[in-house]
């Protein structure tokens, strides 16, 4: 059931989403089949990172009650953020976080070699499925930067892919695989995240890569990890000639978007302590705006504009958890994926697939990390290529009643006891 939502994440495009009450995205609708099925109630503990998202959810309650927000944005938070990341602590708790990785090790090799195959044919196979809504206009063209075509694949946006594509750097690295199996996997979806030509993308793959090879025990042997090093710096000194032929070729227009990030700042100033900024408006066309700005290029800013500052500092607080716990080497391989894609926070809004694949690793770094210390189990023994299964508490049988059996006695098939 989970490596059927990781498919439909994946290759299935945003615009497909069906409107039941509200707009439901096909992750979405296949996240809530797959929670159902793996019925996390069953042996997902709550921990201090549930109460706080709780706590997220229950300030935009509070604020829609009392007028100050919108219920799209509370549907937004729900069935993207909601379900992203019960799926997410789910999975790691009743698969076991070895198995969770190879299926996202699989998937997004196929995700990153089709992303190849697009920048090379420059053919989108995923756009060609329009459907007649609002959704396929604003993610159904392909984009260009400097003449080239940008791989997006199903994600809607070139900066989804990259996005996403750095985000499973860390869990396709300690995957329970060959060494040279992960090796492969992780230049190519490295590679991958060129193809996208997203300074976004190829620098939270990069920052991913570093983290991982200097704060993971689980990334292998010392020789993976300074041939990973050696092939990525080989693979970025070839691709860099071409790559900045590309951005100084869109001239101003890679400029341009790094300014309008800057104009941004300036609509910090009008966030709320709870709720919607005052700054929303909603054109006569449904297009809705803040500020004047129609899209808010960074996931920080947008959260405070929507829900508040209250919920972004919660928010920021589990943030920098993540991180101390990176520096500290006690982070897991989703806590570092969770990390490097600060970059990204602050310079991209989560949309299409990423935002749901953003929060499904967020939940898996929090089960992961609260499994590895409840238990009080090494992390290479949480990382074996066995699921962890919590041990057992066992019951000291008093000495007056073990009954010894001679060695002469015993079965021939039953090996004979020793004294330690």
């Amino acid at each position: 059931m989970f490596i059927a939502w990781l498919a439909i994440a994946c290759f299935v495009p945003y615009w497909f989403s069906i409107n039941i009450g509200i707009g439901w995205s096909p992750a979405s609708l296949a996240a809530v089949a797959a929670i159902v099925v793996m019925r996390p109630w069953r042996d997902v503990r709550p921990v201090l990172a549930d109460a706080l998202l709780g706590l997220v959810v229950l300030s935009w309650a509070i604020a829609f009650a009392t007028g100050d927000s919108t219920f799209s944005s509370g549907a937004v938070m729900i069935t993207q953020w909601g379900f992203g990341y019960v799926l997410g602590r789910t999975a790691a708790v009743r698969l076991g976080m070895p198995a969770v990785s190879v299926m996202i090790t699989l998937v997004f090799c196929l995700v990153a070699a089709l992303a190849f195959v697009e920048f090379a044919t420059v053919w989108n196979p995923f756009v060609d499925l329009a459907v007649n809504n609002s959704l396929y206009a604003t993610w159904g063209s392909l984009q260009e930067r400097g003449g080239v075509l940008r791989a997006e694949g199903a994600f809607g946006h070139s900066i989804a892919l990259g996005a996403s594509l750095a985000l499973v750097v860390p869990l396709v690295l300690t995957s329970p695989l060959p060494e040279p199996v992960r090796f492969f996997a992780t230049m190519l979806v490295l590679g991958a995240s060129t193809m996208t030509v997203s300074r976004t993308g190829m620098t939270c793959a990069a920052i991913a890569l570093v983290l991982s090879v200097l704060f993971l025990r689980e990334a292998g042997s010392a020789r993976l990890r300074i041939s990973l090093m050696v092939a990525a710096a080989a693979v970025a000194v070839t691709l860099w000639p071409p790559v900045s032929t590309i951005f100084d070729v869109a001239g101003d227009e890679a400029s341009a978007s790094a300014e309008y990030r800057g104009d941004l700042i300036p609509l910090m100033g009008e966030m709320k302590l709870l709720g919607q900024s005052p700054a929303f408006l909603r054109a006569a066309d449904g297009s809705a705006y803040f500020g004047g700005f129609r899209s808010i290029d960074s996931s920080f800013i947008l959260t405070g504009l929507s829900y508040g500052i209250v919920p972004l500092l919660m928010l920021t607080l589990l943030l920098a958890a993540a991180v101390i716990a990176v520096l500290r080497s006690s982070a897991t391989p989703a806590t570092v994926a969770i990390v490097a894609q600060i970059p990204a926070l602050f310079s991209v809004a989560l949309i299409t697939q990423y935002t749901i694949i953003f929060w499904l690793v967020a939940g898996l770094a929090v089960s992961s990390l609260a499994a590895a210390r409840r238990t009080g189990a090494s992390r290479t023994e949480f990382f074996s290529i066995a699921p962890f299964v919590p041990p057992r508490p066992t019951r000291a049988v008093p000495s007056h009643r073990v009954q010894h059996l001679p060695t002469e006695q015993a079965p021939h098939d039953t090996p004979t006891p020793h004294t330690t």
